[in-house]
């Protein structure tokens, strides 16, 4: 493939995934990006993805929360630039008292994909505590 032509690729490609490349610290070669974004498209019906992107954005449940003793878990990757451990320390940490943070290292914001098998051992570990 002609520099020129994987060049205009690499473009076409980031453009579509801009986001998950975002979200995943820019570290994920094109084909990873491209077969997270095509799983996602192909799993996804676009009402069920409207309502819940509409849920993230038009609702605030921060109040009826606030100050909850139940224990909270968040499972966070250390490349993910739309969640770092301190802007959920300081914001979902305000709501729950009892928040647990876990950052996992060289991740964005899919550890399900990028780490699946450190991810499938941290899970088990954060329902087991109290």
């Amino acid at each position: 493939m002609s520099a020129a032509r994987c060049s205009r690729r690499r473009s076409s490609i980031r453009k579509l995934g801009s986001g998950i490349d975002v979200n995943t610290g820019r570290t994920k070669s094109d084909d990873w990006l491209s077969a997270l974004r095509d799983l996602s498209v192909a799993g996804t019906n676009r009402n069920a993805l409207e309502a819940y992107m509409a849920s993230w954005t038009g609702t605030d449940l921060s109040a009826r929360v606030s100050g909850t003793e139940t224990h909270a878990h968040a499972i966070l990757g250390e490349l993910d630039l739309g969640a770092s451990k301190t802007k959920i320390e300081e914001t979902v940490g305000s709501w729950f008292k009892n928040l647990t943070v876990n950052e996992m290292l060289e991740t964005g914001h899919y550890p399900m994909y990028e780490r699946p098998a450190e991810f499938v051992g941290t899970v088990p570990q954060l329902l087991m505590r109290p």
